[in-house]
């Protein structure tokens, strides 16, 4: 794992950069939000964990093909066609996130009230093997 941090802070030329070195598969530290709009309020999951950058599963390989996406750097960014780019973070097994930060407007809560707060079908969806973010909420990668 690379110890030098890169800020990246949702631009796209710096993450294209930082990763653009690197062949194959790489196990990094991701800091990264997920947002939520509920009734007027903006929550936001703020999380820090170790994913491997740029591996690729054999059933979304083939799925890709006609996909809306295409790569702009191999099996790590993705632009999609409405011209939003996305980084592809694959989770390692048994391994939790290092840290994960829950806000509603700004306002620290605990998981428990923020997960309150969501629908069902965000709160008991399955740990997922692979996911995408959206390159302009990466934080930092290390």
């Amino acid at each position: 794992m690379n110890k030098t941090k890169v800020i990246v802070n949702g631009n796209v030329e710096i993450l294209e950069k930082r990763l653009s070195h690197f062949n194959g598969k790489q196990k990094m530290i991701v800091e990264f939000i997920s947002t939520y709009y509920k009734k007027g309020s903006l929550m936001i999951k703020r999380t820090k964990g170790i994913y491997w950058v740029g591996k690729v599963y054999k059933s979304t390989s083939d799925t890709l093909k006609e996909s809306p996406y295409q790569s702009v750097v191999k099996n790590k960014i993705k632009q999609h066609t409405n011209g939003n780019y996305y980084l592809e973070l694959h989770t390692i097994r048994n391994y939790l996130p290092i840290e994960t930060t829950y806000t509603i407007n700004g306002v620290v809560v605990d998981k428990e009230t923020y997960n309150s707060l969501l629908p069902p079908s965000k709160v008991n969806a399955k740990p997922k093997k692979y996911f995408i973010v959206k390159a302009e909420n990466v934080i930092s990668i290390q």
